[in-house]
């Protein structure tokens, strides 16, 4: 809940697929929450595959880090497709690495997003 007008970057524009139109969020807040499957919908939109690379770019783009949701998808396919357990727990383990790493960004963002709003 962080004003749009006060993050470092532009804004990502979310476009909903049901009616015209986008919404601004901050997109670096938004991959890292949707990487450590703190949410998975905004403002009732429920994201999409097609997102995804849209999500990437805008990281990217505007340098926010090496937080890309096609890498944790990469990270989830692994698990699922390994092919014995050992190498099942060697990917499940990575992948919570990320997210482990992800989650601690997301309370530094929100750190100096907080430190921000009492100035």
């Amino acid at each position: 809940n962080f004003p749009i007008s006060m993050i470092p970057s532009p804004p990502f524009r979310l476009r909903f697929r049901a009616e015209p139109g986008h919404d601004l969020v901050d997109g670096k807040s938004l991959a890292l929450q949707l990487i450590i499957g703190e949410r998975t919908e905004v403002r009732g939109y429920e994201l999409q595959a097609s997102d995804v690379p849209e999500l990437d770019r805008y990281m990217q783009r505007y340098q926010l880090g090496r937080w890309r949701l096609s890498t944790d998808e990469a990270l989830r396919e692994q698990v699922q497709t390994a092919r014995n357990p050992m190498a099942r727990l060697q990917a499940q383990l990575k992948r919570e690495r990320y997210q482990v790493d992800a989650r601690r960004e997301l309370v530094r963002l929100r750190a100096i997003q907080r430190a921000r709003l009492s100035l």
